[in-house]
């Protein structure tokens, strides 16, 4: 069973437009495929053993182009970055677990739980978007890696900025200690669930909960 804290009335308020982003990035992938490192606490995650690599990849640019063509036809500012090539790394096409962004200019890049994703950071994406928008304060606590706490951005953390709330679900990948660093740093409260399901294990929080103007599923 779940804590209510996520479904506490008493924490909404509708969402005014100004916390909406204005521009998205996204990584169009070179290498997509299976990641047995993530996949050992993955549930959702399995080798596809009759297609090959190459289409995997293949269909996955598909979907990727085709769904920039939708963004740009709704007028929605998308910056994309070419995952490159070596090394390999299936899980590029997920940024937002490695960094984010927060209102005031900030850049945040997060610890990551798997090893072979941490390569997945990249200074020259960060100097690309130190560039082209109004970074005020780059924060990196990718040195809580080398302790073994993890904290994987958007992908651990559903944040409220209006109302300073952070709903997060605990799991090898959200680390209670370093999450309760994460929230006083920023002077932000937390939301927690406790995974507690045997039959299914929801290690990122956006598999629980997510939130938009005038709506929280």
């Amino acid at each position: 069973m779940y804590e209510h804290a996520f479904i506490e009335k008493r924490c909404l308020k509708l969402f005014p437009m100004s916390t909406i982003a204005s521009s998205i990035l996204m990584v169009r992938p070179a290498s997509f495929g299976y990641n047995a490192e993530t996949a050992a606490n993955n549930v959702f995650q399995s080798a596809a053993k009759h297609i090959p690599a190459t289409e995997i990849q293949k269909k996955a640019v598909q979907e990727f182009d085709g769904f920039i063509k939708t963004l740009h036809k709704h007028k929605i500012d998308v910056t994309v970055i070419q995952d490159t090539p070596m090394p390999v790394k299936p899980d590029a096409v997920f940024p937002n677990n490695w960094f984010s962004t927060m209102p005031g200019g900030k850049l945040i890049v997060y610890p990551m739980y798997a090893v072979n994703r941490r390569i997945e950071k990249r200074d020259d994406l960060l100097e690309q978007l130190n560039k082209e928008f109004q970074v005020t304060d780059l924060q990196d606590w990718s040195e809580f890696e080398a302790e073994g706490f993890f904290l994987e951005g958007t992908g651990s953390m559903i944040i409220d900025h209006d109302n300073k709330l952070i709903y997060a679900c605990l799991s090898d990948r959200t680390h209670k200690s370093l999450l309760d660093k994460f929230a006083a740093a920023h002077n932000y409260k937390q939301l927690l669930s406790r995974q507690l399901m045997k039959t299914v294990y929801l290690f990122i929080t956006p598999m629980l909960l997510c939130t938009w103007v005038r709506v929280m599923l």
